[in-house]
């Protein structure tokens, strides 16, 4: 909390400090000649600018999902174009909890491997059915 003392207030009211320090938040005092506008500004920019990277971030998986279903590719297609950028297996799911795709984390040097259930995952466990490795793909043991 930001406080200019001076103009309006000559002082802190009795035991705000106290209560700052065990309870927080801290308390900053602000020079009465520094205008309100400097402080807000960078820290509304900076609260911006993260949403506008985020906003970037979702327009990019964006083009990319659009990218591959133009070019007539697959929900496994899908997979595979996010699991490359989050360095983490993908799996997509159906409404009833059925993997209807998915992609290993690409492995350094190796490209994307493609191989087998994603994480060691054998089950949809939410819906109690078994899950198998589509056909093609060896099965990671």
């Amino acid at each position: 909390m930001a406080v200019k003392i001076g103009r309006l207030l000559e002082t802190l009211p009795g035991g705000v400090l106290e209560l700052a320090e065990e309870h927080g938040p801290s308390i900053i005092e602000v020079p009465t000649n520094l205008p309100w506008i400097d402080i807000g500004t960078p820290i509304m920019a900076l609260i911006i600018n993260e949403q506008v990277c985020r906003l970037r971030g979702s327009e990019r998986v964006h083009h990319m999902f659009s990218d591959v279903i133009l070019s007539g590719g697959s929900l496994d297609g899908m997979a595979r174009t996010r699991a490359g950028p989050v360095r983490n297996p993908v799996v997509a799911l159906a409404c009833g909890l059925d993997v209807v795709a998915d992609a290993d984390a690409p492995v350094a040097g190796r490209g994307l491997n493609l191989g087998g259930p994603v994480g060691g995952l054998r089950t949809a466990a939410s819906c109690g059915r078994n899950w198998t490795p589509p056909r093609g793909k060896p099965r990671r043991d």
